[in-house]
């Protein structure tokens, strides 16, 4: 059976089967219908796919509202998908999603492997990352990444791989890994939070006014990025390391500090290599040990009274006399 489809459906379960002497093909056609499931009472695969499924440029709806029930997502490369019943949806596997994923309602747990967005990102919903990797591959246009919905919503690790224009519409949490390796990123105008390394290997991205927050462990800065405004405050012993070589332009607010007895350790990924750094406004410094920074700005770092250390091979940096 071959099966085109010639306007929006809705049903509560759909099976396109592959069984031999009888295989199905199902087109959801090319003039961006929507396919919707919408059984109420919905637990398990609503979404069967043993036969062929072309989604042209369709979208599909999960669309079940059984609150206490839980409907898996089919590991298929879908054109754009929806959920937007009250219901918990679980990914069956990695999948890709070529256009945009919407989050309208319920909560949806994302694959632990990875999640591959071809478009934009929003969530109105609950998003629970599942330790998973969220990349957005869009090659072109401008996507719109807004994050926050009903819950405490993060990422788990982000990869932004695709040379579109990406926007980040609302506060963004990165658990692990922040990489961008192409594209153009406008921040967050508020926060946008990573826990883990910080990688630029390309592309392009602007502060927008906001501030990045470097809020794990010890941490790594790869590449050159201009910030508007970048903290990391500590209250353990913590490394920050930065990429020898390479210069840091922060145009607004430059904050790294420690605490009494939880000193921040600023180093260079190449020990005897300077990282460089550009603070263009306001620098706020304390309870830091400082080793291979050239600090590029024509006014050097004052560092009198905030219990700086200097490690040596440091320059721009104005020490007290006989500091330790």
């Amino acid at each position: 059976n071959k099966v085109t489809l010639a306007s929006s459906m809705t049903v509560d379960t759909l099976t396109v089967d592959g069984t031999v002497g009888q295989a199905d093909t199902l087109n959801l056609g090319s003039s961006g219908y929507t396919l919707k499931l919408a059984n109420a009472g919905a637990t398990g695969t609503v979404l069967t796919v043993s036969g062929a499924l072309t989604m042209g440029t369709s979208t599909v709806d999960f669309a079940a509202t059984n609150s206490s029930g839980a409907v898996t997502i089919p590991a298929l490369t879908y054109s754009s998908l929806v959920l937007s019943g009250n219901e918990t949806y679980s990914a069956a596997g990695s999948f890709t999603v070529n256009g945009n994923l919407t989050i309208s309602g319920g909560t949806f747990s994302a694959p632990s492997g990875t999640l591959t967005l071809g478009g934009g990102f929003d969530n109105d919903g609950v998003f629970s990352h599942n330790a998973g990797t969220v990349v957005f591959s869009a090659s072109s246009g401008t996507q719109h990444i807004d994050a926050v919905g009903t819950g405490s919503e993060a990422f788990n690790s982000i990869t932004f791989s695709g040379n579109a224009t990406w926007n980040m519409d609302s506060d963004l949490t990165v658990n692990g890994t922040f990489t961008q390796s192409a594209g153009t990123i406008y921040a967050p105008q508020t926060t946008l939070a990573v826990a883990g390394n910080f990688v630029r290997n390309g592309g392009t991205f602007v502060g927008n006014g906001g501030m990045v927050l470097l809020n794990g462990s010890d941490q790594t800065i790869n590449g050159t990025t201009t910030f508007a405004n970048l903290t990391k405050t500590v209250t353990a012993p913590r490394t920050l390391t930065f990429p020898a070589g390479e210069t840091q332009t922060v145009t607004g607010t430059m904050t790294l500090r420690g605490a009494d007895g939880a000193v921040l350790s600023l180093r260079s990924s190449t020990s005897g290599t300077q990282w460089k750094i550009d603070p263009q406004g306001t620098r706020s410094v304390q309870y830091l040990d400082v080793k291979d920074s050239n600090n590029v700005n024509a006014t050097k770092i004052i560092t009198a009274g905030s219990h700086v250390t200097n490690s040596g091979n440091n320059t721009g940096w104005a020490f007290p006399p006989n500091a330790p």
